[in-house]
């Protein structure tokens, strides 16, 4: 009896974890690391609110109201066959807190998860170089200073992470799959960071490396058995493993000047897909949203926004009150670095050259280069109609006006989406692929149909790519931000001048590595802290910011 007992409560605990459908995600995070601002989520989109644009280059923090943006929002596509030729696919475009493809969290080797599960990961990890210069510099540390001191670096989601739970509130998977990349220092496969191990950005192929700012996240399209909403396609039951990152550099101005994302596929169903394809969509909004051109470089696997005329808005400035550019427009371009772009598609001119699917099959079509009711792009004028067949949208450089583009084909002016796909073909269960993009925004010619260095910055984007990220694009070492603290010894409050470093937090340890008190900064150059609940004693005030770590010991007077 006592074994029937054990057995029927272990089904209960089964069918409770797995009979819980997940719910749509909420986590989103801004990462900053370089000359843009981007909103990230984990809800196969991107760079936006749900209410507004949030891909902002040229991001002014002392004064983030109005600025404008080049992307309102951008989603993962995906779609196949499967073995009964029933379309499997997922889908994302803006973010709606009721309908969603995909949610949080990884899927186990049988390709379930369950709300639990999903409700536990619906957070990002976000770490800085910064924080992983000082946390090497200050090895060794005590599993509870480094908790204190490090809780990204060791509360980061890498396999085996023995300090997971204690930052996070729940525990990584009990299995040998992968999660969040990490340099291993030992290679023994496991996440340590006491023993060297820190979180990398790591590309199949290519040497791991520390950008100056990355986060991480995974979601899934099996949901607990939830309905796909957007596309209401079948699941596939795909796991996707998303790394967004910024960089500096100081020989390569065009890296200050782009966000790069990896999305990591780890398909965990149990039948073969045919003619799977992976696609990105894009609702380009150039400041104005209602004057944008579109157009590709196949050559460069390659689409852009761009703006139709020498004004940002219609009429004049004006965008019904978007934020618009009132100098230098830029133009926006997104690249496929490790896959081939084989297909490219934008809203044209007419309701069947919208790229901005509602069934099924319509986002099957778009994805594999139809429009959204099948019919074939032809070369030449909208894109449709015509009678020579085209994979590309738009593929010629709008300063020539003997090559296709918005401009030659004279298109009216318009809210532009667009769509780059690429063929996989056959996917098998276990298989893992990546499709890693950069977003990138370029300045040097006046519109219109100008792109000025757009095309010569993007190939040095390839090259950097293609080199693995091994020269100094690194983000230079972390610098130690000098700062005073006044009075010291203080008895209620702290004044911190650091100048034009560029603080986001101030950390209050003891002596024993414990934190006391922290504080998010946004003030310049002085922030006020209040110390009066802290006891008689000598302290350490970290101060943390994109650009290094500061520390200095206070004392504390009763």
């Amino acid at each position: 009896m006592r074994n029937i007992q054990l057995v029927l409560s272990l089904w209960l605990l089964s069918f409770t974890a797995y009979g819980q459908q997940c719910v749509p995600p909420l986590s989103m995070i801004d990462i900053n690391g370089n000359n843009i601002q981007a909103r990230v989520l984990n809800q196969g989109n991107l760079f936006t609110d749900g209410a507004s644009a949030q891909f902002i280059p040229n991001y002014n923090a002392s004064n983030p109201v109005d600025q404008p943006s080049t992307i309102f929002a951008a989603g993962l596509w995906m779609g196949g066959l499967g073995a009964a030729g029933d379309l499997r696919l997922a889908a994302s475009t803006y973010r709606q807190s009721s309908k969603s493809d995909y949610w949080p969290g990884p899927l186990d080797f049988s390709g379930q998860t369950s709300g639990v599960i999903c409700a536990n990961w619906d957070k990002h990890f976000l770490v800085r170089k910064a924080e992983v210069d000082a946390f090497l510099a200050a090895l060794p540390l005590s599993p509870g200073q480094a908790i204190a001191q490090f809780p990204t670096i060791m509360g980061w989601p890498g396999i085996g992470n023995p300090y997971f739970g204690s930052v996070n509130g729940f525990d990584l998977p009990f299995t040998a799959q992968p999660l969040a990349p990490f340099f291993d220092q030992n290679n023994d496969a496991l996440y340590d960071p006491l023993a060297g191990d820190y979180p990398v950005v790591h590309l199949r192929g290519q040497p791991p490396f520390v950008p100056t700012e990355m986060t991480w996240c995974v979601f899934n399209d099996q949901g607990g058995g939830a309905v796909h909403t957007i596309s209401q396609g079948k699941p596939i039951g795909m796991e996707i493993q998303q790394t967004v990152w910024a960089m500096k550099s100081t020989s390569l101005p065009v890296l200050n000047n782009t966000i790069f994302t990896s999305h990591r596929l780890i398909y965990r169903g149990t039948e073969a897909i045919d003619s799977f394809s992976l696609g990105m969509w894009v609702d380009f909004d150039l400041g104005c949203y209602q004057d944008d051109y579109v157009g590709c470089n196949p050559a460069l696997n390659t689409f852009y926004a761009y703006n139709t005329d020498a004004v940002d808005g219609l009429p004049g400035s004006s965008c019904q009150g978007a934020p618009t550019f009132t100098d230098s427009i830029p133009v926006q371009a997104v690249t496929f670095l490790d896959r081939s772009m084989d297909k490219f598609l934008t809203s044209s001119a007419t309701p069947q050259t919208e790229v901005l699917a509602a069934q099924t099959d319509e986002f099957y079509n778009l994805l594999n280069g139809h429009w959204r009711g099948g019919e074939a792009l032809t070369s030449g004028g909208s894109g449709i109609g015509g009678t020579t067949p085209a994979d590309y949208a738009f593929s010629g450089d709008p300063a020539d006006p003997d090559s296709w583009s918005m401009c030659s084909a004279g298109s009216p002016i318009g809210d532009r989406r667009a769509l780059g796909a690429s063929k996989m073909g056959e996917m098998l269960p276990g298989m893992i692929n990546e499709m890693t993009m950069a977003w990138s925004v370029h300045y040097g010619g006046p519109p219109p149909c100008n792109l000025g260095n757009t095309f010569s910055d993007v190939e040095d984007i390839i090259s950097v790519y293609n080199n693995g990220f091994t020269t100094d694009v690194h983000a230079p070492k972390a610098q130690p931000i000098e700062f005073s603290v006044t009075p010291n010894p203080a008895f209620d409050k702290i004044r911190l001048n650091y100048g034009e470093a560029d603080v986001r937090e101030i950390r209050i340890f003891d002596l024993s590595g414990r934190l006391m008190q922290s504080v998010s900064v946004n003030t310049p150059n002085q922030t006020d802290v209040r110390v009066e609940n802290l006891p008689t004693g000598i302290f350490a005030v970290q101060v943390l910011g994109k650009s290094g770590v500061g520390v200095q010991k206070i004392t504390i007077f009763r």
